[in-house]
């Protein structure tokens, strides 16, 4: 009954506020309770099984709290769009970055030693794009920045963070904290990784080394430039290492590399707090401070209710946070659904030191980084499709593991398994068999210098004891089955023999996939070299925070077969990985994403990658995959639309599976809903422009740029066609889809908000909306416009008086609602006939769609609609130039100056129509929304006391 209540008190809100934003003025709160009351009498009468008498006081002060909560901007008279508008601060200008470059020319110079110079571009790229939405410290006295980087799995975020660290050193910044994962041995892995890429030196706690590595290798910083660690490889931070240590005093960064550990968090805090110019924790530290929080998702996120204190970690960053004066907190992760559901509007006071704490949302910057061409990720794993290379190749699928309880996929802690699956000895000979092939090509030149290790790794369990019984028995069948019998016996191709039992391996499994013609004899041969070399060359360890064994790859090649669960699936690198194999069951996007260790870079050897996992968690993985491109795209068109981040309406897409987003604690400020919209049948366009010429401007190049790759398929249309310009036939719906992602679309187009065409069209693209027709409008006798050589259209003129100036529903962005130009005053833009555009003139007489009036031809935009869907023809994009001028008997108002001002700088707009036939697969999904979302749609949410 209470959900019943919510839905239709939220729909009337709805509608309240649409009546209420079509006044000149805006609603007084005497206005807003007239209102409320007017809405509860409806409710009443309406759903009299729903609403009754008692209900009246509850259910008006919640509509008045929602009606307030709306116009509470308007009735303190602040400045509509002062949400993304609001100048926080200064950021980091292209200027002060290509003039400030120490530390980078040297990471630069280190790097090009084992990198392309186009890998450092990329980088410096990637890079640029964050520091431009950073705080600059030179130019702003205070500031406090929070952003977030979403990479991919094992695709490189360390190292765009060290680019990140070199070059905010070269701007300004001079404390570095760096929040690694809850395991020591990443954080030394991250301290280790920082050494080389910026510091130079093996890190000595609180000392200046000597001992020179990577960028120091190029060359001994500057001595006043020389990086100082307060903690190194060996050592998290310590009380004893910042004694008698003076933040402001040091002319260099200062560096603290530490775990998210609630007792190491607290000593810094009491470090810091000691470097204030006060003795309580709310002063501040005058020195600009960078917060790089490395897998930001663990851990970091806060898991309490609303009416309870932070949980530790996470109230000790944002405490950390607080203290500084000038901090900019720049989050990292591959798995963002847990931060992008954090309540961007929240805050909590800290019960114990008095300080109101802001939440860690991202609420000035998302980027999503894009993976280079030869990352293997979602697609070259789970992907079914034919055209991806070895996608029919790569996966494997475990079959026989739960034979004879071999690896029960579910099992408790006492359980410790007996004996080894097939499958997985499979899987280790064909370690063993590409470790020879990766050898040989690495003589020959055809793997990179860098990558000279070989890794294998194994999850089968969270349950450390079950690890270290699989360890047990994967070493006592590495070495006293394949390698003591390959060492003893090289000669020995018997048919039981173990020589034979890799022949058979390569033969079946590996010939006929791999680019190189490698014989049996050359690998035989080299295993053989391998092992005489070394006995031992393949190492079996055991990776949980019970065990000693370690990874550790230096200068000289290593081998490991690595067994583990979760803290292999938390920033740790298996270098060299090659065969993977996962029997485990997880129902979290994220959880299972952090265990997808085999993506990376594989460069020279993708052919012999191998996954073996089951049917089911491929197909999640395909799944979860999908929803995650989904996600990048819909961050991608936010920072396209220059949106800020607490205005983003976030959806998921989620699954009638066993399958959640995150942990249900971290999605306390989330709701699932079904989500979506059924084009099919239906028309639709562009009736609202964006007036900023740089907005303007912008779709204008993408349409040249989408019509110039197509430029050899455009044909003017025939005299015997209906309408005038050109068409391009059955292009590709990929295409289509591609290029309306690229056009920055006003949200008040309700197709366009949140991607849900895009969708739509996706989902049906392998059907009736696989292939497209493309139509140029040309209007004749009016000024012409080049799309591109000999493709040239006459603009079309447009006129509005704004009278048709309907407000988005609860507008969370008041961005859009101040530039909202309507193209017209009819509620369309596009001329009669548009969607027979293409159709012979005959078809359109015999069929209807045509007729003769007074002599004029009139045509019928739904019949035409209807012939193309009964003959199953393509789907219609029509792309139209426009001019828009005011109408001159609009009363344009001091509301609207800025836009009519707007309109006469550019004046030129691309539109575009499109004309959907048929019966799709209707859009409807469900999908792991934001409060945001919820509001863009729904209106705002109230929640019961």
């Amino acid at each position: 009954m209470e959900a019943k209540q919510d839905f239709c008190v939220n729909a009337i809100v709805f509608q309240t506020i649409n009546e209420l934003v079509k006044n000149d003025t805006p609603p007084s709160l005497n206005d807003i309770e007239i209102k409320a009351e007017e809405a509860f009498n409806f409710l009443l009468t309406t759903f009299p099984n729903i609403f009754t008498e008692e209900h009246k006081t509850k259910v008006i002060n919640k509509i008045i709290a929602m009606l307030k909560k709306e116009f509470v901007v308007v009735v303190f008279g602040e400045t509509v769009g002062s949400i993304s508008n609001e100048i926080k601060y200064e950021k980091i200008s292209s200027e002060e970055i290509a003039e400030a470059s120490y530390y980078w020319e040297k990471y630069k110079t280190y790097k090009l030693r084992t990198r392309t110079p186009s890998f450092i571009t990329a980088q410096s790229r990637d890079v640029d794009r964050i520091l431009k939405m950073m705080p600059s410290p030179i130019k702003n006295v205070s500031f406090q920045s929070f952003g977030m980087v979403i990479g991919d799995v094992q695709a490189g975020k360390t190292g765009n963070y060290s680019v990140l660290i070199n070059k905010a050193a070269d701007i300004g910044y001079k404390l570095i904290i760096v929040l690694t994962g809850m395991t020591e041995n990443l954080r030394s892995q991250t301290q280790k990784r920082l050494d080389e890429d910026f510091v130079g030196a093996t890190s000595e706690a609180g000392k200046q080394s000597r001992m020179f590595v990577g960028v120091g290798t190029v060359g001994p910083h500057e001595p006043s430039r020389v990086p100082t660690c307060i903690t190194d490889q060996s050592n998290d931070f310590k009380k004893r290492s910042v004694a008698n240590f003076i933040l402001e005093s040091q002319n260099s960064p200062v560096v603290i590399v530490t775990k998210k550990n609630s007792s190491i968090l607290s000593n810094i805090l009491n470090f810091l707090s000691g470097q204030t110019h006060g003795e309580k924790i709310q002063d501040t530290i005058r020195v600009p401070t960078l917060i790089i929080d490395d897998e930001s998702d663990n851990a970091s996120v806060d898991t309490a209710k609303e009416d309870e204190d932070p949980k530790a970690i996470n109230k000790k960053i944002r405490l950390l946070v607080n203290m500084c004066n000038q901090v900019s907190y720049v989050a990292y992760t591959a798995t963002p659904y847990a931060n992008i559901f954090i309540d961007p509007d929240l805050e909590k006071q800290d019960s114990e030191s008095g300080v109101t704490l802001v939440d860690l949302y991202p609420k000035d910057f998302i980027v999503a980084l894009k993976a280079p061409s030869n990352y293997c990720g979602g697609d070259f794993f789970y992907s079914d499709d034919p055209d991806i290379k070895y996608a029919d190749k790569v996966k494997v699928l475990i079959e026989d593991a739960g034979e004879e309880n071999a690896f029960p996929l579910k099992h408790t802690k006492k359980d410790i398994p007996t004996i080894l699956p097939k499958s997985l000895k499979k899987a280790i000979f064909e370690f063993f068999l590409a470790i020879a092939i990766k050898s040989i090509r690495r003589k020959k030149g055809r793997i990179p210098l860098y990558d000279k290790h070989d890794s294998m790794l194994i999850n089968v369990s969270r349950f450390t004891d079950y690890q270290n019984e699989t360890h047990k028995l994967i070493d006592d069948f590495v070495q006293s089955s394949v390698l003591n019998k390959l060492y003893t016996n090289p000669e020995d191709e018997s048919e039981s023999s173990i020589w034979q039992q890799l022949k058979l391996t390569y033969l079946e499994h590996y010939q006929v996939v791999i680019e190189d013609k490698v014989s049996w004899k050359n690998i035989k041969q080299e295993l053989v070299s391998l092992i005489q070399e070394n006995p031992n060359f393949v190492e079996i360890v055991a990776i949980h925070s019970q065990s000693k064994d370690e990874l550790l790859y230096g200068s000289e090649p290593k081998r490991y077969i690595a067994i583990g669960g979760f803290k292999l699936s938390r920033g740790l690198t298996l270098e060299g990985l090659t065969i993977s194999y996962f029997y485990r069951k997880s129902i979290m996007y994220d959880t299972l994403m952090q265990m997808a260790r085999w993506f990376g870079y594989r460069d020279g050897f993708k052919d012999l990658v191998r996954l073996y996992t089951t049917k089911e968690c491929a197909s999640w993985y395909d799944h979860i995959n999908k929803a995650t491109i989904e996600l990048k795209e819909y961050l991608v068109v936010m920072e396209r639309q220059k949106k800020e981040p607490s205005e983003f309406g976030i959806k998921v897409r989620s699954t009638e599976e066993a399958l959640i987003v995150t942990s249900l604690n971290k999605m306390r400020s989330t709701e699932e809903l079904d989500v979506g919209l059924d084009f099919s049948g239906k028309c639709v366009e562009t009736f609202y422009v964006d007036p900023r010429p740089e907005r303007a401007l912008y779709n204008i190049e993408k349409g040249k740029e989408f019509v110039s790759s197509l430029r050899s398929k455009f044909q003017r249309i025939h005299k015997e066609q209906q309408g005038a310009g050109f068409i391009a036939k059955d292009i590709s719906g990929f295409a289509v889809n591609q290029f309306l992602r690229r056009l920055n679309i006003h949200n008040a187009n309700v197709w366009a908000r949140g991607q849900t065409l895009i969708s739509f069209i996706n989902d049906n693209i392998d059907g009736m909306y696989g292939k497209w027709d493309i139509a140029l409008l040309d209007v004749k006798g009016n000024e012409g416009f080049d799309f591109c050589e000999g493709v040239k259209v006459g603009v079309a003129k447009r006129s509005t008086s704004f009278q048709r100036d309907l407000q988005l529903p609860n507008p969370r962005c008041k961005e859009d609602n101040k530039y909202k130009l309507p193209l017209g005053d009819n509620g369309r833009v596009s001329s009669a006939g548009m969607e027979a555009t293409g159709l012979f003139k005959e078809d359109c007489e015999n069929f209807g769609i045509s007729k003769k009036v007074d002599g004029r031809t009139h045509i019928n935009d739904s019949a035409a609609r209807q012939f193309r869907a009964e003959r199953r023809m393509n789907p219609l994009l029509v792309l139209q130039i426009v001019d828009i001028r005011i109408n001159d008997k609009a009363k344009v108002s001091d509301r609207k100056s800025h836009v009519s001002d707007l309109i006469n700088v550019q004046p030129r707009h691309l539109v575009v129509y499109l004309s959907l036939p048929g019966i799709g697969n209707a859009n409807v999904k469900k999908y792991r929304v934001n409060r945001n979302f919820v509001k863009d749609w729904f209106g705002e949410l109230e929640q019961d006391d």
